[in-house]
């Protein structure tokens, strides 16, 4: 089956992954060496009944423009976001806040739920109605506040669930302004459920993300199975690619995996050094072929190996990421996939500067980079908040007298002293020379170019602060009393400035961007140039030509925000840019030879709000989900005469992330992800192969797998998340009555009943919001301990529930039991839903008790130990 874009999806009664383009895929992981299967229960599949295929009809108290956008596209079965706007099948309403849409079922119906497919504009509160006779209505729900731009899917809470009813009514109550002004309640579908959606199987090889450019699965052919003893062969121009797979398989399926560089047999995954057919000269390129009896990576460098690493690990169930061992099928369907990037530079950037973040918060944060195949870490490591990086007086020039050490001593100690979540301040620290070549180099293994920026002639307020030399006629702003830049811990900027024509200025630049270029490998060194507010417009143009003939020097590129395309830009270094005209950026990528990144801000920055109860973030450039940062096309934001640019004069895609809000890694993962998955898939998949229905439909794989690597994000109502679960392998004395994990469950956007009995979406509007899952019902569990003995009902138990900075964390399926002898027994757990996951139990004499980790408690402030040289430390995830 040869994979191609889907840019309008036909929904149909019966299909829930249609009726939402999201594909339903329940992963319930069994042993292969048990020989049991996950098999959903039988089941009655309900229909929406409210499309007019099934006799539905639908009126309207108006419309926002005569001739489009009519109420009878509510339950035509059709959305089409990526058409033009005049032609998208959407209701929008007229222009009041009590508009209203109706929808008359053939016959009376008992309702399971309504799903209502929300646009941009959508209600900022409505409540469902109902009626027998369409004459009179009643509340059929709560007032609700849905989120824009996501399916909402709601109970009848407020009437008797078995009453048939034949008229359905979304009742808006309030609109969303949209840019200050409220137009239209605007929506895709109004779905009316008489049972469960069904949930439909798809093959991994139709989620992946990025999306690969040539992928053609073959559904009747059998998987590859891992096995006990399967190898990796590789050669040794392969070797690093083949080892970073065996290291992350290895600690989830607890097999050897040896890497060997000959004798491939049935079984093994190969690597092989070659050319990609179709992507002659493409460096990144790779193929991977997969069947029953192997899998083959294709590339002819480690970069090409590596991304195809990060798309077979995808290939295999979620739980493939875990770092224990835990028991699941571990196949990958047959395919075969040949791909190579659109862009080089697929980027995010994290801005340490603000609020510092430790070196493994950093790691971590490139390890799920990578998993994506971004490229490009852009570093922020000074603004006016604070410095991140030592620089020594080793090779000072003669007569340069500054104390260099002073940057780290004094503004290493200051941060962002506001916007922090339950008012905590910004982090501070800084990293030793040493520590920031240690994330080069961990970068460096991910295939990550780490590109650092100290940004000038503005924002330097922590460099005035720390250095008295630069504080001369023309920099900004003056001393205090006490002869000294105050530090300055606000979000404020363009305030500050170094002075163009002062020498020390240059004296400073040239010893610390030398010890900067000598530290990073990488090809350019970005300095910044943004919201010089203060800064004579002639000062800055020769202070950004200085810096750029500075760079060049030290042997590296320069790269700048689109405000320095007017200062001294030659062929081949890059403008990033990120609001504003595009005149001067036009210019230096067309006539002067810069290459472009794209960071439109209201598409890529990715510190904005995910919506108005998001409690760190920013709004000035907008607020969104993935699918916001998604829809956009990095050669239509530059353009020249009103066309798009071709993509050689584009470098790439980044998001940039900064930290006024963010206070430690897993806040800057939870604004990041999913979000900066867009970016990679923006920055990868060729243009006319993107569209943002069928993302959004393979983004609800994407969920557990962040779980499963342990990477925070936000688990919204965007996509309807699927679930799996994998078996916990147990050890135990016999005799001993515990209470054991048998499972693993990953299960974005659910929350644990109070009880612990069973898990479900996340349907209140509180302050974490509302999400959406493949779970349609509580998910409760049994366990057949494999002895014998009658199956017990389980618990489930989380150390980290869905919160309004988190998603949900995996989940322990406990039980209680006693093994009477020793042996080796084969359990399984059946979930509610009819699937299953297989564990297995050892009992041998003399095995310790399991120990239960501490519950976590969110109400107990982290410790935070302040370590020798300013180095923050804090308790971290490090891999």
């Amino acid at each position: 089956m040869m994979r191609h874009p889907k840019y309008v999806r036909r929904l149909s009664a019966g299909g829930a992954a249609l009726a939402t383009g999201l594909a339903l895929f329940l992963t319930a992981p069994v042993s292969p060496a048990l020989a049991a299967s996950a098999t959903p229960a039988a089941s009655t599949e309900g229909e929406n009944v409210a499309l007019a295929s099934q006799g539905g009809k639908v009126t309207a108290t108006g419309q926002e423009v005569a001739g489009q956008w009519g109420p009878d596209l509510v339950i035509d079965g059709v959305m089409n976001p990526g058409a033009a706007s005049r032609d998208q099948s959407r209701w929008s309403s007229n222009t009041a806040d009590d508009a209203s849409v109706t929808v008359e079922l053939a016959e009376p119906t008992v309702i399971d739920h309504v799903a209502i497919e929300w646009e941009a504009a959508c209600a900022a509160k409505y409540k469902l109605q109902v009626s027998a006779d369409g004459v009179t209505f009643v509340d059929a729900t709560d007032v609700i506040a849905p989120t824009c731009g996501a399916r909402d899917v709601q109970k009848l809470t407020a009437v008797d669930a078995g009453t048939p009813y034949r008229f359905v009514r979304m009742q808006g109550v309030e609109r969303t302004p949209i840019g200050g002004q409220k137009y239209g309640i605007s929506l895709w579908e109004l779905e009316v459920w008489n049972g469960a959606e069904p949930v439909i199987e798809t093959s991994r090889a139709d989620s992946l993300v990025p999306l690969p450019v040539n992928v053609d699965a073959d559904d009747d052919a059998a998987p590859f199975t891992l096995g006990r003893d399967a190898r990796i062969v590789a050669p040794a121009s392969l070797a690093q690619s083949a080892e970073f797979l065996a290291k992350l398989m290895r600690g989830s399926t607890g097999y050897d995996l040896p890497v060997v560089s000959s004798g491939a047999r049935d079984g093994d995954i190969v690597f092989a050094d070659g050319a990609v057919s179709g992507f002659a000269g493409k460096g990144e390129a790779y193929g991977l072929t997969s069947g029953e009896t192997g899998i083959t990576v294709t590339a002819k460098t480690e970069h090409g190996a590596f991304n195809g690493v990060q798309t077979l690990r995808q290939l295999f169930p979620a739980f493939i990421e875990s770092d224990t061992v835990v028991q699941a099928d571990w196949t990958a369907p047959a395919v075969q996939i040949t791909d190579a990037p659109r862009f080089t530079h697929r980027g995010s950037m994290l801005d340490v500067a603000r609020s510092f973040l430790t070196v493994d918060e950093v790691k971590d944060y490139l390890d799920s980079m990578a998993a994506f195949k971004l490229d490009t870490l852009h570093f922020h490591l000074a603004d006016d908040q604070g410095w991140r990086l030592e620089i020594t007086n080793e090779g000072r020039a003669a007569g340069d007298t500054i104390d260099y050490s002073l940057l780290t001593s004094r503004s290493g100690a200051t941060a962002m002293t506001q916007q922090g979540y339950k008012n905590e301040l910004g982090r501070t620290g800084y990293y030793t020379q040493k520590q920031y070549k240690d994330i080069v180099a961990y970068a460096a293994a991910l295939h990550i170019t780490v590109i650092p920026e100290i940004d000038t002639p503005s924002h330097t307020n922590a460099a005035l602060h720390a250095i008295p030399e630069l504080n001369t006629a023309n920099s900004r702003p003056g001393v205090d009393e006490s002869g000294r830049v105050p530090a300055n811990g606000t979000g404020s900027v363009g305030y500050s400035t170094m002075d163009a024509n002062s020498d020390a200025t240059w004296t400073f630049l040239e010893h610390v961007l030398t010890q900067l270029a000598a530290l990073t490998p990488g090809e350019y060194i970005h300095v910044g140039g943004d919201e010089s507010h203060v800064t004579p417009h002639d000062d800055y143009v020769a202070f950004i030509t200085k810096s750029v003939q500075l760079v060049h020097g030290l042997g590296k590129k320069m790269m700048g925000w689109n405000e320095a395309s007017v200062g001294g830009v030659q062929q081949d270094d890059a403008i990033q840019y990120w609001v504003g005209g595009t005149a001067d950026t036009l210019d230096a990528v067309k006539n002067k030879g810069a290459k472009l990144v794209l960071s439109r801000s209201n598409s890529a920055y990715l510190d904005m709000k995910y919506n108005s109860k998001t409690p760190i973030g920013l709004t000035w450039a907008g607020i969104g989900d993935f699918p916001a940062y998604y829809n956009w096309d990095p050669a239509g934001v530059v353009t020249d005469g009103g066309q798009k640019l071709p993509d050689e004069y584009i470098l790439g895609v980044e998001g940039p992330m900064w930290a006024e809000t963010i206070r430690g890694g897993e806040q800057a993962e939870f604004l990041g992800f999913p979000r900066v998955i867009s970016h990679a898939e923006i920055g990868w998949t060729p243009q006319a192969q993107r569209d943002v229905a069928d993302f959004t439909t393979r983004m609800a794989s994407v969920g557990e797998r962040l779980l499963a690597m342990d990477t925070n994000f936000y688990d919204g109502a965007a996509t309807k998340w699927e679930w799996s679960a994998a078996g916990q392998p147990v050890a135990v004395s016999p005799g001993r009555d515990l209470t054991l994990s048998v499972a693993t469950v990953a299960a974005p956007g659910t929350k644990l009943q109070e009880d612990g009995a069973a898990i479900a979406v996340d349907r209140v509007d509180d302050a974490d919001g509302v999400s959406a899952s493949t779970l349609q019902d509580a998910l409760t569990a049994t366990v057949d301990w494999g002895d014998g003995s009658e199956p017990t009902t389980a618990s489930f138990r989380t150390d980290a529930e869905r919160n309004a900075l988190r998603a949900a964390g995996l989940y322990e399926v406990r039980g209680k039991h006693a093994y009477a002898e020793a042996g080796t027994y084969r359990g399984t757990v059946t979930f509610s839903d009819g699937s299953s996951a297989a564990f297995t139990s050892k009992v041998v004499a003399g095995t310790p008790d399991p120990s239960d980790p501490a519950p976590w408690d969110s109400s107990v402030t982290p410790k935070i130990d302040v370590a020798p040289r300013g180095m923050l430390v804090t308790g971290c995830r490090g891999r």
